[in-house]
């Protein structure tokens, strides 16, 4: 599956946020750590102090920092991931933000560019596909992106993970956005202006009072 572009009620938890790591510390993270965690082959990515995988190591700590008091996970969203996938690559030709297909995650050009908390979401997004257990993306239709291909989520979920991509996006934002700001550095704005955008265009079916609760009106 490619990705373009819980009905939960959870107290973060207190524990203090790890420091924002600078360049070379990710760097050394992504050594010691990282690549073993994601998979990542060791041509699959060239790491330099500055380049753009530094926004992808970035990406693997703010999974990594955001803590949920109610799983017994210390970080469950970086759990979610790693636990799922088979390989990371790269294909400098891809068109998407990052597709996934027999457990492997690939990352394309795009996702380098894209706002800090959609990368995150990418990486949950494109792991749900990895499950048994995911619908996959339908059609879509009606919203901006009527009649698309494998574009949209039958339905908006009550509970998130039941659905497919686009729902498990809201599971990361909804548990990202729930978190003291002290927490993780991704901006609740931002986040919130994701889910507005995409609760009515990235489903076929939604309740009303659904729509409602997760675009806060």
């Amino acid at each position: 599956m490619i990705r373009i572009w819980l009905s939960v009620s959870l107290l973060a938890c207190a524990t203090p946020a790890l420091a924002s790591p600078d360049c070379g510390s990710l760097q050394q993270r992504w050594k010691e750590k990282y690549t073993a965690d994601f998979k990542i082959e060791p041509m699959a990515f060239n790491f330099t102090c500055p380049s753009p995988v530094v926004k992808l190591a970035r990406t693997f700590h703010d999974l990594e920092t955001i803590q949920i008091a109610t799983l017994t996970e210390s970080a469950p969203l970086y759990h979610f991931v790693t636990s799922r996938i088979r390989k990371m690559v790269f294909d400098p030709n891809c068109q998407a933000l990052a597709r996934e297909g027999g457990g492997t995650i690939t990352i394309c050009p795009a996702f380098f560019n894209d706002t800090r908390e959609d990368r995150a979401a990418t990486l949950i997004h494109e792991s749900r596909h990895i499950d048994a257990s995911d619908p996959g993306h339908v059609n879509c239709v009606g919203g901006r992106h009527d009649q698309k291909r494998k574009a949209c989520d039958e339905t908006l979920m009550s509970e998130s993970l039941k659905g497919s991509g686009y729902n498990a996006d809201l599971w990361f934002y909804g548990l990202a956005m729930q978190e003291p700001n002290s927490n993780h550095e991704l901006k609740r704005a931002v986040m919130q202006s994701y889910v507005n955008r995409m609760v009515p265009d990235r489903f076929n079916n939604a309740k009303a009072e659904l729509i409602r609760k997760w675009r806060k009106n």
